[in-house]
């Protein structure tokens, strides 16, 4: 007999246990059919609740979206602000006269010029970025000084003013708290209160260093501080664009020792600041949303409607942004629509009880049996299938298994149970945290449900501590019926040896061009500084430019392989003290060329080879040796290419001493945006003068060690 197949005797056997059975129980159908529609409607009931609690989840996510660009919009602002100060702050020339300012301690001489610079430059970012009040003052008499309610200021180390803008305030309560933010690293932020107009101000403050000052570890020579006026730049910001809702509202709030402070304006005509509601009035939802940023629930707001609500804290600063939308808006619809599925179900249920019991009475059993007996033997074959798919994937390498959409497990291979120490039913109705530990769960957590809510597979790689540590690979595809996700296929790989093969063939790589390199020095020594200056300098001109990582890499690995070609040159040519000819000056750029071609075979996962062939192409397209011009040629080759001819100039030859560094600049210069890309030039410069490069990159090699080195 086939298996899971039933025979005729086998099935005639069971019709007529079957047809027994239903004798015996045809009295008792009354009672278990009321007792089947009362199980309906209580399971009905018990839908409707989940419905509802499906709805308050759309609700939470919908809010939460809203609220997370909200959040981040008014952290923005906060950031642009202190990109201000910042600027003010890194700017040479007033590091330069602050410090003059500070140091000449009340010279008339210093204060007028360095003080008037400074002031007009504070002026000049005050109007453009808005330190400035928006309300025209009371004409008031010509001997009375005219007071602001925003303006930018210097200050001493001690906080003492030193120059600022026209009419501006005493600094507010708060700055000296600030000032302490500003010291220690954190953003110097004065909160947002009433000016002396009444109007909402808030401040920002900031260190200034000496331009040979390191941030963190050499003492702030002064600060700035701006006060603003706040108004629709920021309170506008907590709006959505899109709003449809007539309810919906979001603003911010922050603790005022026991009360909550409503900094916004606010949907019923309040302005800023003058609402102010204790923390301990009942079921208040923006108390609970400053002991809780982040979460959903359902409370009251502050005009004593329920409202669904969530919240999230503005980075920087004490505000907590709410986003909130009342009940009755909210889930009028979906209470409705309820309402309407519960009396069509128990409608239907009663329908369907009458009509169970009509075929009770008048159908037969056999038919029941033999339903019974062909879903038993699928069940059995659905089992053997089960089993069968759990022998197969245990059998895989890697860790396998499947959670719902509420992080719970729902299959797991041998491979996935052996990593936490249990077995594959064990894991079975466990949430990911109690398998994976808070961490690793929260992070997995977290990627299902971007899975769940984009319905696309996202594949991570990450390192995770342990003895040893451990590189994990692993994949998250959303799972589905056909509509929306049902859960999460989870695919572990263990890849840490592959990293680790990967690191080494790296290092292998980086030893190679540490010993091509030593094979030029012991060759040319007099030059064997050449190719390890163009390699640093290449590498900080890439930075400067915002090159990518891959490009700034590429940059300096041809930097310090520019001059390889050199093994293929005649000695004569290389200690050639006098001028070269046309046929030798062919060979040295030839030997660029070959240079490339020696390492077209070697695999450096970033294009030397095609940065080595083109650093003798010009700007302007009259370079060597395919005409390319402007950005055809890529980025590394034109830093290469710059930062060569730069550490030429600035290295003693046979015929002339070594350059100083403005003025192998300026030879440069006159060639930008013909040989040169002016970009490149303008980043060496900027490096050198403003970053501190002429130090790092050190002075050029002395002259007693001249020695003519042939770079093209």
């Amino acid at each position: 007999m086939t298996p899971g197949i039933i025979d005729d005797d086998s099935f005639a056997e069971i019709e007529k246990q079957a047809d027994r059975r239903a004798r015996r129980t045809m009295f008792g159908a009354f009672a278990v059919l009321a007792a089947f529609a009362a199980i309906c409607i209580w399971l009905t009931i018990g839908f409707a609740a989940d419905e509802r609690g499906r709805i308050l989840q759309q609700w939470q996510a919908r809010l939460g979206i809203v609220a997370d660009s909200r959040a981040d919009n008014v952290a923005h602002w906060l950031d642009q602000q202190y990109a201000t100060l910042r600027g003010l702050a890194q700017n040479a020339s007033l590091q330069v006269y602050v410090g003059g300012l500070t140091a000449a301690a009340g010279a008339k001489n210093t204060e007028a010029v360095e003080g008037g610079y400074l002031r007009n430059l504070l002026t000049v970012v005050a109007e453009r970025d808005g330190f400035i009040g928006s309300r025209p003052r009371t004409p008031i008499n010509a001997n009375v000084s005219i007071v602001g309610t925003a303006g930018l200021v210097i200050l001493d180390e001690t906080g003492r003013p030193l120059v600022g803008t026209s009419g501006m305030p005493a600094l507010p309560a708060g700055f000296q708290l600030a000032r302490a933010m500003a010291i220690a690293g954190r953003p110097g932020l004065v909160d947002i209160q009433l000016g002396a107009d009444g109007l909402p101000v808030i401040g920002f403050v900031v260190p200034i260093y000496s331009i040979q000052g390191d941030p963190g570890v050499t003492p702030a020579i002064g600060f700035i501080a701006g006060l603003k006026e706040v108004g629709a730049e920021l309170f506008g910001r907590p709006a959505h664009s899109g709003e449809i809702s007539t309810t919906a509202e979001t603003y911010l709030i922050r603790r005022d020792g026991d009360n909550v402070l409503y900094l916004s304006p606010l949907a019923d005509g309040l302005e800023p600041l003058r609402l102010s509601l204790a923390l301990a009035t009942p079921d208040l939802a923006d108390a609970f949303a400053l002991a809780h940023p982040g979460e959903f629930q359902q409370m009251r707001d502050y005009r004593g409607r329920d409202v669904l609500f969530t919240s999230r804290a503005i980075a920087g600063s004490p505000w907590i942004l709410v986003r909130k939308i009342d009940r009755g808006e909210a889930l009028n619809d979906s209470e409705q629509h309820l309402t309407v599925i519960l009396t069509v179900l128990i409608c239907g249920i009663g329908a369907a009880v009458a009509l169970a019991l009509a075929l009770w009475l008048k159908g037969t059993s056999v038919r029941l049996a033999k339903a019974n007996s062909r879903n038993t033997a699928i069940m059995k074959r659905l089992q053997r299938s089960a089993a069968f798919l759990q022998l197969v994937s245990d059998a895989q390498p890697t860790a396998i298994s499947t959670v719902d959409r509420e992080g719970r497990y729902s299959f797991a291979n041998r491979k996935a149970a052996d990593e936490v120490g249990a077995t594959p039913d064990a894991l079975i109705g466990k949430t990911i945290g109690d398998v994976l530990g808070p961490f690793k769960g929260k992070l997995y957590g977290d990627i299902n449900q971007g899975v769940l809510q984009r319905r696309e597979p996202i594949a991570q790689t990450r390192k995770f501590d342990g003895t040893p540590p451990r590189i994990v690979r692993s994949e998250h595809i959303p799972l589905s019926d056909g509509g929306d996700a049902t859960g999460v296929l989870m695919i572990e790989q263990d890849v840490t040896d592959l990293f680790r093969e990967r690191d080494r063939a790296a290092k292998t790589l980086e030893d190679l061009v540490t010993t091509l390199v030593g094979l030029l020095d012991s060759r040319v020594p007099f030059s064997s500084n050449h190719s390890a200056r163009v390699a640093k300098l290449s590498k900080w001109i890439a930075i400067e430019m915002n090159a990518t990582a891959d490009e700034i890499r590429t940059a300096e690995v041809t930097g310090n392989l520019i001059n390889l070609g050199k093994l293929l040159l005649p000695h004569a040519i290389l200690t050639k003290t006098g001028s070269l000819d046309d046929a030798e000056r062919e060979v040295v750029r030839q030997s660029l060329l070959d240079t490339a071609k020696m390492l077209e075979g070697v695999d450096f996962e970033i294009p030397v080879a095609l940065a080595l062939s083109q650093t003798q192409e010009r700007w302007d397209g009259e370079g060597y040796p395919d005409g390319l011009a402007g950005d055809a040629i890529c980025l590394p080759a034109r830093v290469v290419a710059l930062a060569n001819s730069f550490v030429s100039l600035t290295s003693p030859r046979s015929f002339r001493d070594a350059m100083s560094f403005e003025a192998a600049c300026d030879i440069l210069l006159k060639d930008a945006d013909k040989q040169y890309d002016r970009r490149t030039v303008a980043a060496l410069m900027n490096y050198l003068f403003n970053r501190n490069g002429a130090e790092q990159l050190g002075s050029s090699t002395p002259v007693a060690a001249r020695q003519n080195d042939r770079n093209p």
